[in-house]
């Protein structure tokens, strides 16, 4: 009697199962290595995006309070106390999420004459409008510095955190309750925060933070004649 070669029905369903649920958990992480994958590069994105406008405030900040005629503000012994400088405030509105501030022109093209005033092509500002953060440049024009259709905004806020520190040592004499007397110098630092996330992906997100020290200090006060 010759026996039957092969694989039973038994055998081949078993085997198919088993075939079945190999290529199931391979389908299976596959599809979370893709998951996986594609939540680093949404990740990549927004921290690209973040850096590129952290360089770019960065960039504009340094200039906040700058004035083509810096002396006229210093204190001398023959002038006394000097001009307040008409670019020096920087300004955060939490309601509309806008920060504020001012640099001369002059100041950054010796081309153009100082006249010592605040005129509108002189004002600055950062400001979150929906999930788009702009950047107003000269002529009141505003200009998106993210693309929201890839990396959304949330969050926008600024901490104007400011030091004053006490001149009088370098006074000659005592001031003794005299007028504005000592000078002070105020320093000022702004500690920007933003939240983002990935347009794609609302799991994906970030909280930058910067600090920034502005350039532009202001003296007050002077010392007795």
């Amino acid at each position: 009697m010759t026996r039957a070669l092969g694989m039973t029905l038994v055998e081949l369903l078993v085997g198919l199962a088993v075939g079945l649920f190999l290529v199931a958990g391979a389908s299976g992480l596959m599809a979370t290595q893709l998951q996986a994958q594609k939540g680093l590069q949404l990740e990549l994105q927004v921290q690209q995006e973040m850096r590129a406008i952290a360089a770019f405030m960065r960039r504009e900040l340094v200039a906040a309070g700058a004035w083509g005629q810096p002396e006229q503000g210093a204190w001398t012994a023959d002038r006394g106390k000097g001009r307040p400088n008409p670019f020096a405030d920087v300004d955060f509105d939490a309601s509309t999420q806008t920060l504020r501030f001012a640099a001369s022109q002059s100041a950054t093209d010796p081309a153009l004459p100082e006249d010592d005033r605040l005129d509108d092509a002189d004002r600055k500002a950062f400001r979150l409008r929906g999930s788009t953060l702009e950047f107003r440049t000269d002529g009141g024009r505003f200009q998106p510095l993210n693309d929201p259709s890839t990396v959304a905004i949330r969050r926008f806020e600024v901490q104007i955190e400011r030091v004053e520190r006490s001149l009088e040592a370098l006074c000659p004499q005592s001031c003794d309750g005299w007028g504005d007397c000592p000078p002070r110098l105020l320093t000022r630092s702004l500690r920007v925060s933003l939240d983002a996330e990935a347009s794609q992906d609302a799991g994906v997100q970030q909280r930058w933070t910067w600090r920034y020290r502005l350039p532009a200090d202001t003296l007050s006060g002077s010392c007795r004649p």
